[in-house]
């Protein structure tokens, strides 16, 4: 019998709106987009009875490129721009989109700026990537000596078929109506577009649960606002931003991303 007491889920892709949509909005939160633009897609793509493919395709691609080579993973971040396939943003933009856009046309795509996959060498510089094909790293790990390992696969390619199009919301109140005693965290870095704060707020709150005192609490680190908490009552849910983090909180936030791991050890974040 496994002994498991919880978990904590970073930036999660949990319905269809985590996605796309709460990336645009959050584009426009972060006033990356012209108002024009942003009303012509909130009028003819999201509040249209009959939204229009083409125009909300063209529309896409006017927000994309307006907001041109921000890291999508971390708008307040710098890109890398060491290498020259680099030069419109973070690598893994590229994977983003082509997984994004998938359903798009190759003509859609090369229009919205987006490589295609095969184009450049993903994450050269990534320095986990350098350390884990040391000889000496695959050794220890007993790795063999004839595998390379990237972040980044060009022969793994899964068959999602309605997947992206279905909530995953409904699990959380299994978990929780089931009475398994979990402690359960949601987390978000509010500077991830990818997987935006909006998009997270958009189903969290709607599962059905009384909230636990006062909502949207702030919670500090080192004396500095570090985001904001909310629990519901007799759920062992809670959810908490982390302010100015992108979609990887540790990697952007370390101090505040281990202070929030100790703290949700001790049930802080989830014992209302």
């Amino acid at each position: 019998k496994l002994n498991f007491k919880g978990f904590a889920v970073g930036n999660p892709y949990t319905d269809p709106y985590s996605g796309t949509p709460a990336m645009f909005d959050t584009f426009w939160g972060h006033q990356l987009l012209p108002k024009p633009t942003y009303d012509a897609y909130l009028n003819e793509c999201v509040n249209s009875k009959k939204p229009n493919v083409k125009d909300c395709v063209q529309l896409q691609i006017e927000m994309n490129a307006a907001v041109g080579d921000l890291n999508p993973y971390a708008l307040d971040y710098p890109v890398c721009t060491s290498d020259s396939t680099k030069a419109k943003g973070r690598a893994q933009r590229t994977w983003l989109m082509n997984s994004m856009m998938g359903k798009l046309s190759p003509a859609d795509r090369k229009a919205m700026g987006v490589l295609a996959a095969e184009e450049y060498e993903p994450c050269e510089d990534d320095y986990a990537q350098t350390y884990l094909n040391l000889a000496t790293v695959k050794a220890a790990i007993h790795v063999q000596d004839n595998l390379k390992w990237e972040p980044c696969s060009y022969t793994v390619s899964y068959n999602v078929t309605d997947s992206t199009e279905v909530s995953t919301a409904p699990i959380y109140n299994y978990l929780i109506d089931g009475d398994y005693g979990l402690n359960i965290l949601v987390y978000s870095g509010d500077d991830d577009s990818v997987c935006g704060t909006i998009g997270t707020q958009n189903w969290i709150w709607d599962l059905g649960y009384s909230v636990a005192g006062k909502a949207w609490q702030t919670y500090t680190y080192n004396e500095q606002t570090a985001g904001y908490a909310t629990q519901w009552k007799n759920t062992k849910l809670g959810f908490l931003t982390v302010h100015g983090a992108g979609h990887e909180v540790p990697t952007y936030k370390p101090d505040v991303a281990l202070d929030m791991w100790v703290r949700f050890l001790a049930g802080e974040f989830t014992s209302a």
